[in-house]
């Protein structure tokens, strides 16, 4: 990445290396290396407006950006679309990544080095040895960059006065009148001593920095929330958002699809598991309904015809259907407790070792049929008994 500070002469920090050169030299010795740019200019200017006045405060030959400095009042900073133009067009194909007027640059430069005050404003005077830019932040709050001759110290100090007293009465313009202080900061320390003999500040409102131009220290170490690009760029860069927001909104539909196929294939799964198993259960009742031998079932209908009044047919069926998958029927024997009463017993028991224990069903006529622990050929099983009778059904 390559910081430039852009004007009729370019001021560049390649890879920490500080180089100032003209356009065609920059051209000849460093714009093949260059690969992406982070550039600043110098030229703007900057007006404080209030909402309703946002969209009128430059006319359309320029490109503006804004900054919100309170309730309803924004800072805007213009430049002339043809500047603007001529810095994209010099680095064309290199990508400008960030283009920023020179006050919103270096103010990220002094809010780095902790100059900038809430109780002072800042008059800085930038020496770039081919001229010196005058500019005045306080806070957020910028003026728009100055240049100013450097043929002597008391010609300097007479244009620091002028602007000092054009930001006051900008500032109080439907204000009430105070007092500003302001500190004079400068890369050049005898500028800033030549300003004390002039009387126009004490030794204690002077700040030397050393750096040959500070622009780009705060180019290197900000990011910036505004850009000076093209109107057409601006514009394919809408029309990419777009494309993006098409292809964004076609994946999330695509990926909701896919989401609701498979909850779909999930449920079907689910739904063939449970018919799976439906066809388990109606294997093992036939499975347990052969168990019982002819014999038996002949002797189970007989007591019960003579045990009414008693549906044998309901007691069979919900005694088959309480047995839990994967137990089969050690025994069972019905016998009278008296003329009208019988009882049921039946024991029942895993068909191996692994099977799940699970409790015999109550259901039916078997709601209230106790239910004991036993030990069937080593493996844990259940005894069911049911009492019944005296006109039980």
């Amino acid at each position: 990445m390559v910081h430039v500070l852009f004007d009729d002469w370019l001021y560049l920090d390649i890879e920490g290396r500080p180089a100032v050169c003209g356009q065609e030299e920059t051209t000849r010795l460093y714009k093949s290396r260059m690969k992406s740019v982070r550039a600043a200019f110098i030229d703007c200017a900057v007006k404080h407006v209030t909402q309703p006045l946002l969209e009128s405060a430059f006319a359309s030959d320029h490109i503006v950006q804004h900054e919100r400095m309170g309730p309803n009042v924004y800072q805007v900073i213009g430049a002339l679309k043809t500047d603007i133009e001529r810095v994209h067009r010099y680095f064309k194909p290199i990508a400008v990544v960030s283009l920023v007027p020179y006050p919103v640059a270096l103010r990220a430069f002094l809010n780095g080095r902790g100059l900038l005050f809430k109780d002072k404003a800042v008059i800085f005077l930038d020496d770039l040895k081919t001229q010196a830019v005058l500019t005045i932040i306080e806070g957020a709050r910028l003026t728009a960059p100055r240049r100013i001759n450097m043929r002597d110290a008391a010609y300097m100090v007479s244009e620091i006065q002028r602007h000092q007293k054009n930001y006051i009465s900008q500032k109080e313009e439907g204000a009430a009148p105070r007092d500003i202080a302001f500190i004079i900061v400068s890369n050049n320390r005898e500028w800033l001593e030549a300003f004390c003999d002039h009387g126009l500040l004490t030794k204690q409102d002077i700040i030397h920095v050393d750096h040959s131009c500070p622009v780009l220290e705060g180019l290197k170490n900000a990011r910036f929330t505004m850009h000076f690009a093209l109107p057409a760029d601006i514009l394919k860069q809408k029309r990419k958002n777009t494309v993006r927001g098409i292809l964004k909104a076609m994946a999330v539909s695509m990926v909701m699809a896919a989401l609701g196929f498979g909850f779909w294939a999930s449920s079907m799964g689910v739904d063939q598991d449970m018919a799976v198993r439906l066809a388990d259960v109606r294997q093992e009742r036939q499975r347990v309904s052969g168990e019982l031998t002819v014999i038996d079932q002949k002797k189970f209908v007989s007591f019960l015809r003579h045990s009414a009044p008693v549906d044998y047919g309901r007691l069979y069926h919900d005694f088959i259907s309480g047995i839990p998958h994967g137990y089969s029927i050690q025994n069972f024997k019905m016998s009278r407790t008296d003329d009208t009463h019988w009882q049921f017993l039946g024991v029942i028991d895993p068909q191996q070792d692994n099977v799940i224990a699970r409790y015999f069903e109550r259901s039916g006529m078997f709601q209230n049929a106790l239910l004991e622990g036993v030990v069937v050929q080593g493996r844990w099983g259940q005894k069911i008994v049911l009492k019944g009778g005296g006109g039980y059904e």
